[in-house]
């Protein structure tokens, strides 16, 4: 698979110009259809790594860039197509990294059974409280953060 090859279905980007000029191409799809072209109107701004752990695991390292743009082109919609009007402008947003979408990993979490021992030194047979005590909480943003 070639990297640069992106393409999905109907949907295709072209990079013009890297970090400054995209154009994007749907073909013909469910009635559907366009070609933009988005151009920078300055240089993208990449906001700082965000990353946030739950227990031993990384829940999400990711960053991000945003840039404002200016958009040409046009849309068609069931047949009626129509220019894009002077003074489109627009914000792209391309953010890359991990976040807590897909299956669960698998894995067992490291030390997560040293958590369900009791203070007798017994370990609980209740799946309910294996469950709980292994359990660990979501993370919420602190304030001044932002999610994904």
């Amino acid at each position: 698979m070639e990297r640069m090859e992106l393409t999905v279905g109907p949907i295709r980007i072209e990079v013009i110009e890297p970090l400054q000029i995209l154009k994007v191409t749907l073909s013909q799809a469910e009635g559907l259809a366009c070609e933009l072209t988005f151009e920078g109107r300055a240089f993208p701004i990449e906001e700082p790594r965000f990353t946030r752990r739950n227990g031993p695991r990384m829940f999400m390292d990711y960053t991000r860039l945003t840039q404002n743009v200016r958009v040409s082109g046009w849309t068609e919609v069931d047949g009626d197509r129509r220019e894009t009007g002077a003074g489109w402008a627009g914000t792209r947003d391309r953010s890359w990294g991990i976040r807590p979408v897909g299956a669960q990993d698998p894995q067992p979490t490291p030390g997560a059974g040293l958590a369900a021992s009791s203070g007798s030194g017994r370990r609980s047979t209740s799946p309910t409280a294996a469950s709980t005590s292994t359990s660990m909480p979501t993370p919420r943003a602190s304030p001044g953060t932002r999610g994904p």
